[in-house]
């Protein structure tokens, strides 16, 4: 086995490494705005269900005795509830952070791809390298 040109393979697997350790930290990044995301979908609902509540109280006491007042009231929680399914700016906020995150592992994947192919001694074995 020819270890000559171990230096330079060491000096490769150690930005592999480093960039492999900043992709997980990555990983874990997206997951906790993964997790904020769901909770945005969360508080959505949950004011969805309320506003969808009242519409239902406002139908049952008031399906005998329709007016515009009513009309009015009714499609003021159409509205509301409409806009629940809009994205808001913290929405918007976190799934560019998501994207952002996602571009910047796809490119890390590429570098330490480009490593890995300019490694020919194969007395070093890779592991995966896992793309979200």
């Amino acid at each position: 086995m020819d270890y000559s040109n171990f230096n330079e393979i060491a000096e490769k697997k150690i930005i592999i490494n480093n960039l492999s350790i900043s992709n997980l930290n990555k990983q874990i990044e997206i997951s906790h705005l993964a997790i904020k995301i769901q909770l945005v979908y969360v508080a959505n609902a949950r004011s969805k269900r309320l506003l969808i509540e009242e519409l239902n109280e406002i139908f049952k006491i008031n399906k005998n005795n329709f007016s515009n007042l009513i009309k009015s009231k009714i499609n003021e929680l159409y509205n509301k509830i409409n806009k629940l399914d809009e994205p808001n700016e913290k929405y918007n906020l976190l799934t560019n952070e998501l994207e952002k995150l996602k571009q910047e592992m796809f490119t890390s994947i590429k570098k330490i791809n480009k490593l890995n192919d300019e490694i020919e001694n194969k007395l070093i074995t890779n592991y995966k390298v896992k793309r979200i």
